[in-house]
């Protein structure tokens, strides 16, 4: 249904419709596919959104300039985690890099939390950009 979306509109394909309008303009387009396939559609009618998840929410609701702009964040953040001295760094790129695996699995587009870890001198640059922790002096 978003590959029908965007078709039917080649400025959404660009910057998307956000993620409050895709919600409802999915509806027709997901209510036309499951009348294709003979599903049931008794779940589209009414006022409740469509919830659409993984990456094709992210391209739906931000568009492509608005992918661009996530896949820019997390290089720029690996770039900054790369430059630091840290011995760790390596943990933190692929913490980094995991936090994108999860794109594909659940809409963590709407979670602060995944923003804060993404985004440049969010969360994981500054931990990976901090002096090291101090040895116990107890010895």
């Amino acid at each position: 249904s978003i590959y029908d979306k965007f078709v039917s509109s080649p400025v959404e394909i660009l910057f998307g419709s956000g993620w409050y309008t895709s919600r409802q303009t999915l509806k027709p387009f997901e209510k036309k596919i499951r009348n294709e396939f003979g599903l049931n559609t008794d779940i589209l009618d009414g006022n409740k959104p469509l919830q659409v998840i993984t990456l094709a929410a992210i391209i739906s609701d931000t568009g492509i300039i608005g992918l661009f702009f996530i896949l820019y964040f997390f290089f720029k953040s690996a770039q900054q985690i790369s430059q630091t001295g840290n011995q760790g760094r390596v943990i933190f790129l692929i913490m980094l890099f995991s936090n994108w695996l999860f794109y594909f699995v659940g809409y963590t587009y709407t979670s602060v939390l995944a923003f804060l870890l993404f985004l440049p001198n969010g969360i994981l640059v500054s931990i990976a950009k901090s002096e090291k922790l101090p040895k116990n002096q107890n010895k």
